[in-house]
């Protein structure tokens, strides 16, 4: 997801690394990231939950405990939920998706799933793959939000 600045009026207000969406199935505002940065994203998922919003966030790599904790996750176990293929700038990307509810615990706020994204891309040209693996967790529960959607907004 990326941001380039939350809405005005959104409950999300001054935190301009974040932008509002809407969650499908049931309209609440949510709050994306193009990516987790520092101890700073803390206090944010609090005021977005606070006021009865939801996030979906991209953990980087200086999330590194959050990391650890994401890819410990019995992933292979977990079905794979969404796939999807996009073909653009000379390459051709497949993404798969698979989501888990996690158990309180997590270092971060109100997170109650977890997401698993791996990205192939192979350029057209040259036919060199690249691989790379991505986490994400969301205050959304299973009910409020499926694969499908997760992957849209992602």
């Amino acid at each position: 997801m990326g941001g380039s600045g939350a809405a005005a009026g959104s409950p999300v207000g001054a935190v301009p690394a974040l932008r509002v969406g809407a969650v499908a199935a049931r309209r609440s505002p949510l709050a994306g990231s193009s990516s987790l940065h520092g101890s700073g994203a803390t206090p944010h998922a609090d005021r977005i939950i606070a006021t009865d919003g939801h996030y979906l966030l991209v953990v980087k790599g200086n999330q590194k405990m959050l990391r650890k904790q994401l890819k410990k996750l019995p992933w292979r176990e977990i079905p794979l939920q969404n796939r999807t293929t996009a073909t653009g700038h000379g390459r051709r990307e497949v993404r798969r998706l698979k989501v888990c509810t996690v158990q309180p615990g997590l270092l971060f706020p109100h997170a109650v799933q977890a997401i698993e994204i791996k990205r192939r891309r192979t350029n057209r040209k040259t036919g060199k793959v690249q691989t790379k693996t991505v986490h994400a967790v969301t205050s959304l529960s299973p009910d409020q939000t499926d694969a499908s959607q997760l992957a849209e907004l992602m």
